[in-house]
């Protein structure tokens, strides 16, 4: 019977350290990706966000992070998925402006009201990033005060061999657009077609 009662110990120990292990890895998990958005950028006074392309993901990469921004508009297609984000127990403000059309056109529509934001932060998916780059990003630059935060993926980056480097992506959209950009940050956020990043740019 001691034998038996030394074997349950054993197993009870093994499952409650897998179990605690499981916990720390998630911890560590969550930690990481919480780290992974620019949340310096909320150090200054940030008053005003634009995030389209905003509900695929439920603002799970990018818009939970401006909960204390009170003048917050995002723009998405997604009826669905914009109307599962006004539920209250995602805590997003009910006062936000939610927009649902086509991001670039909305986009287009507030700039020509003079309307601008503080950030703006693009979450498009992979296969439009080349899209948003080489044609929209004048547009998303012109219309942000002081950050814009961008998706950036390694398969656009090798095919324009622009290495990975802050300063040859700058001098790419310097050259395109033909002014004056502050790429500041590019930050590694995930593994999926070989690298996503996070580009920030300083006004």
């Amino acid at each position: 019977m001691a034998e038996i009662s030394k074997i349950k110990k054993r197993i009870k120990f093994f499952f409650n350290f897998k179990k605690n292990k499981n916990l720390i890895s998630i911890f560590k998990r969550k930690k990481s990706i919480e780290e992974k958005y620019p949340n310096y950028i909320f150090k200054g006074n940030i008053e005003s966000a634009l995030i389209p392309f905003c509900a695929a993901f439920l603002g799970e990469n990018d818009v939970k992070y401006f909960i204390n921004v009170n003048n917050v508009t995002l723009i998405d297609l997604d009826k669905d998925k914009i109307e599962i984000m006004k539920n209250e127990k995602y805590n997003y403000k009910s006062d936000w402006n939610f927009i649902i059309g086509d991001c670039w056109i909305e986009m287009d529509k507030l700039i020509e009201n003079n309307t601008f934001f503080d950030v703006v932060s693009v979450d498009c998916w992979t296969t439009q990033i080349e899209e948003m780059i080489n044609l929209h990003f004048k547009n998303i630059y012109k219309i942000a005060n002081k950050y814009v935060v961008l998706i950036y993926s390694k398969e656009f980056d090798e095919k324009y061999g622009l290495n990975k480097s802050k300063e040859t992506i700058q001098a790419y959209i310097e050259k395109k657009y033909e002014f004056k950009v502050n790429l500041i940050d590019m930050i590694k956020r995930s593994n999926f077609k070989g690298g996503i990043y996070w580009l920030v740019f300083k006004k």
